[in-house]
C-alpha cells in the first residue's frame, strides 16, 4: 500500500495549482476573415473541387467554421457593423453605405481589448 506524505500532497496541489494557473492564462486566438462578395460553396472546403483554397482549408479544418448563418443586410457595411457589434443594423445606427458606426456603440473589438487582447483591423 503506498501513502501520500503531507509534504507530497501540498507539493502535488501546488504543482496542480500552478498549471491551472498556466492554462487560465492562455486566451484563445481569433481571427475573423469577412470576404466580400464571397460565397462559402467557392471554398475547397465546403467541397468545390476546383477551388484551390489550402490555407483557408486548413484554418477552417484547425478552427471553428460557422456553417449556419446568415446575412443580416443585403449592404456590405451594415452587415459587417452588425457582426462587430452584436446589434442589428438599425439598432448600431448603420443601414446603408457609406455610415460610420458611433464610437459610443460596443463592438467586439472592445470587449477583446478589455479582456486582455491585442486588437487590429
Amino acid at each position: 500500500m503506498s501513502t501520500i506524505t503531507r509534504r507530497s500532497a501540498i507539493g502535488m496541489m501546488a504543482g496542480a495549482a500552478v498549471a491551472q494557473t498556466r492554462a487560465a492564462r492562455r486566451k484563445p486566438n481569433f481571427l475573423f476573415l469577412i470576404g466580400d462578395d464571397h460565397a462559402a460553396y467557392v471554398m475547397g472546403c465546403d467541397g468545390n473541387r476546383l477551388a484551390q483554397t489550402p490555407n483557408l482549408d486548413r484554418l477552417a479544418s484547425e478552427g471553428i467554421r460557422f456553417s449556419r448563418h446568415y446575412c443580416n443586410s443585403p449592404v456590405c457595411t451594415p452587415s459587417r457593423q452588425s457582426l462587430l457589434t452584436g446589434l442589428m443594423p438599425y439598432a448600431a445606427g448603420v443601414t446603408r453605405l457609406p455610415t460610420s458606426l458611433d464610437p459610443q456603440k460596443p463592438t467586439l473589438a472592445k470587449q477583446l481589448k478589455a479582456a486582455g487582447y491585442q486588437t487590429a483591423v
